[in-house]
């Protein structure tokens, strides 16, 4: 399992919390503009949420950019709810892959009795080594791919 929160910088300087402050004023609007835009599609209605929400995220970021000390509480929190978010996602993602590609076409493989790797037990075999298909054409050599 991989572990986002390593990859956090849990120590930001000054620019780091500017830049993080940079990103919630242009983060937020956008996704008020697409939450807006998908409203006003569906509905034909605008609700004010959205404009609250991008302008709200501005303010902050606007505030956070300006004065950086404020900046690290906000920092802290996002960043641990953001990595909290990636690890459940990153670890649903991956049970979904392997429940859904990989269990079905290994009990397929198993119900037709295929076995790719032919995993045999010979008890009476001395070794399980398989002689490799012999080049004869010096030519491939060169031609690897």
């Amino acid at each position: 399992m991989m572990n986002p929160f390593k990859e956090v910088n849990w120590n930001p300087d000054t620019e780091d919390r500017r830049t993080f402050g940079r990103s919630l004023m242009i983060g937020f609007p956008i996704i008020a503009a697409v939450l807006l835009l998908f409203n006003l599609l569906k509905t034909h209605d605008v609700k004010m949420w959205t404009i609250w929400l991008g302008a709200i995220g501005f303010a902050v970021g606007a505030v956070c950019r300006a004065i950086p000390a404020i900046a690290l509480p906000f920092y802290y929190v996002w960043y641990t709810i953001g990595c909290s978010i990636g690890m459940v996602v990153t670890n649903v993602i991956i049970a979904a892959i392997y429940f859904l590609a990989f269990a079905p076409m290994g009990f397929f493989l198993r119900s037709t009795g295929r076995d790719p790797m032919e995993r045999q037990f010979y008890p009476a075999g001395q070794t399980y080594w398989k002689d490799a298909e012999k080049i004869t054409d010096n030519e491939r050599y060169f031609r690897q791919y």
